[in-house]
């Protein structure tokens, strides 16, 4: 029987690599508000020695010398998942009300259907229908406390540290001498990331699903059964459009663009105008007048709000909007519609140093309210497109189908439903290995077995070839796993190849399901399309250079496999976030792109 009046946690959570003083601070102030027995933190034991050094516990270690119980220290798979967190502290969500306490900066993050902002005096439910984002205020300490950041340069400094170094730290960290110098050598290898753009830019990489290694098969079972079912949907779905990925800004009343990192750092000082634009696309010309029109469709859209609008959402340079440009005469694969238009994905914060410092709901929010009242421009601007998954009409059997495949795929290499997919890898590259080793009667030393395994499982690059050539001793096998090295993207494909073929199968049937498109005509979008395929088919085959037609055959025998052309649909597919991480699922769109983006071909407008 549930208790007349529910359970209320509050969870903090958070990679603290490493942890410092200022993470007790937010701990002593939640405590303040919420009550010391319902405040915990939580954090992973995933470690990665170039990214995250300490295990759960050195964390827990750390965590309770600042002053946090170990009994309110909580491990956890992903900090914003509800079940998971009140399992690990021992409530269930439908008798729990949960409240996960971020700063202002992550507030954004957390959004969808599931997450509502918490308020003061606002009546809460339970977890198994809600989960609150409170946000942590500034708190001010007593002294100044090292950032993470300050703490880490430090503890990597070469050489021994001096008397200044242990007195910083031990204000900062809590940490005494003799433990700073246990917890030194983890951060040896520690690599600061820069926030480089990746697909999908400052809102984060879109994952397909078969290139998380970390991504366990049980979570992939579950993703089946959720997007095949509609569950889905509790999370918000956006449609992955196909078109120009770039970031703009207003700074000086005008309208700037920018491609990568260092085009936005400093406030966008190295940002693009419509000069910058016509210089370094002089040789393009189809993409020159893309960009072009794009900052005059913005100017004349975004600049009808008031300054003090402008100033709030954009602040100078500071927080930027990824965008998509996407333009009938320029098109990769589709024609959404035969006028040009600027899809906004998300408003991301940046640093100065160019680095996404997370998102502003509020303002993101705003943004879009505003967007979508403005007088039409000289370019359509829309805001994101949202989603729905239809429940499949044959869920019983199309899950039973898809999960028995992944147990097909998950048992070649004998592992277990917990198992992630790149343990799955490094039993694939064993076996390699094994047949390396037995073909010249030469077994490697085990450490290093394991680490070479490691190495090619997870495609972690920070043991070098050259050091695994001076401690093998035995340069056949050295030669041979050289050769292994040089083709290991290949070797991917070939082991993630069913995998891959799953996952674009389940997204012809997700995609099928939709119940909107960006397409103001989707039959005439697919028309267009399959119109373009035969037009390419029929010129690849007047070719002579047999690798573009091996290329064609490979793609037409992935489409064939996932349903053929009849299971077409007018996007390349849809955007969605689980367990913290943003994935793409795209159906039949790589094949066809693939294949229209062989040999010479112009497009044809219809």
């Amino acid at each position: 029987m549930s208790p007349s009046k529910p359970n209320v946690i509050v969870s903090y959570g958070g990679r603290y690599q490493p942890v410092h003083m200022g993470h007790k601070g937010v701990y002593d102030a939640l405590v303040k508000k919420f009550g010391k027995a319902n405040v915990y933190v939580t954090t992973s034991n995933k470690v990665d020695r170039e990214r995250s050094p300490l295990s759960f516990q050195w964390k827990k270690k750390l965590l309770n010398g600042t002053g946090i119980p170990s009994n309110k220290i909580l491990q956890v798979k992903n900090n914003y998942n509800a079940d998971d967190i009140l399992k690990s502290a021992g409530f269930k969500p439908e008798n729990t009300i949960w409240i996960t306490a971020v700063g202002e900066k992550d507030g954004g993050r957390l959004g969808g259907k599931f997450f509502t902002p918490y308020k003061e005096g606002k009546p809460l439910t339970t977890a198994d229908k809600h989960g609150y984002v409170y946000i942590i205020p500034n708190i001010k300490m007593a002294g100044k406390v090292m950032s993470a950041t300050s703490v880490r340069s430090i503890l990597r400094k070469d050489g021994e540290l001096d008397k200044s170094d242990y007195i910083q730290l031990k204000k900062s960290t809590g940490m005494n001498r003799a433990t700073v110098d246990q917890v030194r050598p983890l951060f040896e290898h520690y690599v600061q990331t820069t926030g480089l753009l990746t697909e999908g830019g400052f809102a984060g990489h879109m994952w397909k699903i078969f290139e998380d290694l970390d991504l366990k098969f049980s979570d992939i079972e579950d993703m089946i059964s959720a997007v095949l079912s509609g569950e889905i949907n509790r999370e918000e779905i956006s449609e992955k459009v196909d078109g120009q990925n770039l970031f703009a800004s207003i700074k000086n009343g005008r309208i700037v663009l920018a491609r990568n990192k260092t085009q936005i750092k400093n406030q966008g000082a190295k940002s693009l105008n419509a000069d910058g634009i016509s210089e370094l696309f002089k040789d393009k010309p189809s993409v020159k007048k893309a960009f072009l029109s794009a900052i005059e469709g913005l100017e004349s859209s975004l600049l009808q709000m008031s300054k003090d609008d402008i100033l709030d959402l954009f602040d100078e340079g500071r927080n930027w909007m990824n965008i998509e440009i996407i333009t009938p005469k320029n098109k990769n694969v589709f024609l959404y519609d035969s006028s040009d238009m600027i899809v906004l994905h998300n408003l991301n914060i940046v640093n100065d140093d160019g680095v996404n410092v997370g998102g502003d709901s509020a303002k993101q929010k705003k943004l879009f309210s505003i967007v979508k009242n403005l007088k039409p421009g000289t370019m359509t601007v829309k805001t994101p497109i949202m989603m729905s998954v239809k429940p499949h009409e044959d869920f019983s059997k199309m899950k039973s189908h898809f999960i028995g495949q992944l147990t097909k795929y998950r048992s070649s290499q004998k592992v277990g439903k917990s198992a992630t997919l790149g343990s799955w890898m490094e039993k694939y590259f064993s076996k390699k290995i094994a047949t390396i080793e037995s073909k010249y009667n030469h077994k490697i030393e085990s450490k290093l077995r394991k680490k070479i395994v490691h190495r090619f499982g997870w495609d972690d690059k920070s043991l070098k070839m050259t050091t695994i050539r001076k401690e093998i001793g035995f340069l056949p096998v050295y030669n041979e796993l050289a050769k292994l090295n040089k083709n290991v993207v290949n070797e991917y494909k070939i082991a993630r190849a069913p995998l891959e073929k799953l996952i674009m199968e389940l997204g012809v049937e997700v995609l099928s399901n939709l119940e909107t498109y960006l397409s103001a005509n989707p039959s005439d979008t697919v028309a267009t399309l399959r119109r373009d395929i035969d037009a390419k088919i029929s010129q690849l085959k007047k070719s002579n250079n047999p690798e573009d037609l091996k290329k064609m055959r490979d793609s037409l025998k992935k489409i064939a496999a996932s349903g053929g052309l009849d299971k077409l649909v007018p996007t390349e597919g849809i955007v969605f976030t689980w367990n913290g991480k943003t994935y793409k699922m795209t159906g039949q769109f790589s094949p066809i792109g693939g294949l229209l983006g062989l040999g010479r071909f112009k497009w044809k407008t219809y």
